[in-house]
């Protein structure tokens, strides 16, 4: 689990079932779930390279997550460095 995921991270999971009044159990078995969003240890944004790495852009430091398959139409996230939408940054990017 600890080569996963770690506290902190944004992942996708299934809920496989409703636990007692204060757990759920999930899964992230399929190749769709998994890490969405990471930092690392410097406090930068961890950019996935496979299925099951991520690395540092300031560090070049490799760590090990359970990376998710996310479709680019689907991502809409907000980037902390700029607080743009994914969508936004694309609309913008046609404006060139």
């Amino acid at each position: 689990m600890s080569k996963s995921f770690r506290c902190g991270d944004i992942i996708i999971a299934r809920v496989i079932s409703l636990g007692d009044s204060n757990s759920y159990l999930l899964s992230c078995a399929e190749n769709e779930l998994g890490v969405v969003i990471a930092y690392s240890e410097a406090g930068a944004r961890l950019i996935p390279i496979s299925w099951n790495e991520m690395q540092c852009p300031t560090t070049m430091l490799k760590e090990y997550r359970k990376v998710a398959k996310v479709q680019e139409d689907f991502l809409n996230y907000v980037d902390t460095s700029s607080k743009m939408t994914a969508a936004a940054a694309a609309e913008e990017e046609e404006k060139k």
